[in-house]
């Protein structure tokens, strides 16, 4: 097989931003979860609260009022668990609240208006490199994009992986700037 061909011999049709930090992070990781497909189905209330808290935020950003749009994000939260109940999921749904309304607070005192799109598709061609970038902006607004990140802890600056992200979802809207939102159930940041 050519070494050009390396995405045929592994099924591989797209990156994404987490594909391509998995494999700068660890090239084994990589391999295992992307090309032989070991990948960990286990339960992630993390990864639903961050879903959680993005519904809640799109409801409030395009006019929801906050009881509506926590409501939202709990909802999505519960569909994400499938019934599932145990410490961390308990737990983590136990945030939303906190992280909503940071995520509202965020709104009203950054004056984000509402997105023109949510979730939008993006696709990225790299120079020499077969196979397209893709990925989901959270927020796309008339002059950048921004994508909300929920975290427990703030950082004190954004993360590698988290800014390299969003620089390529400008890339591929061609735009300027990107944002990141970074929400603790104490504090925002963006």
């Amino acid at each position: 097989t050519k070494m050009n061909e390396w995405h045929k011999r592994w099924g591989i049709g797209h990156l994404s931003p987490s594909s391509i930090n998995a494999w700068r992070d660890s090239p084994a990781y990589f391999a295992a979860s992307y090309c032989f497909d070991l990948r960990s189905d286990g339960p992630a209330p993390a990864a639903w609260r961050g879903t959680a808290v993005e519904a809640g935020l799109n409801a409030f950003l395009h006019g929801a009022p906050a009881e509506e749009s926590l409501q939202r994000a709990q909802d999505i939260f519960d569909l994400e668990a499938k019934g599932l109940v145990n410490d961390s999921v308990t737990k983590q749904r136990g945030l939303i609240p906190k992280f909503c309304e940071q995520a509202f607070l965020a709104v009203k005192e950054l004056q984000l208006p509402r997105p023109v799109a949510t979730q939008l598709r993006v696709e990225l061609w790299l120079e020499d490199f077969e196979v397209p970038v893709i990925g989901y902006i959270d927020n796309v607004f008339a002059s950048d994009c921004l994508d909300l990140k929920t975290t427990e802890r703030m950082p004190s600056t954004p993360t590698q992986a988290h800014a390299m992200q969003v620089s390529l979802y400008a890339a591929a809207r061609k735009e300027k700037t990107a944002r990141l939102l970074y929400v603790t159930p104490a504090k925002y940041a963006g």
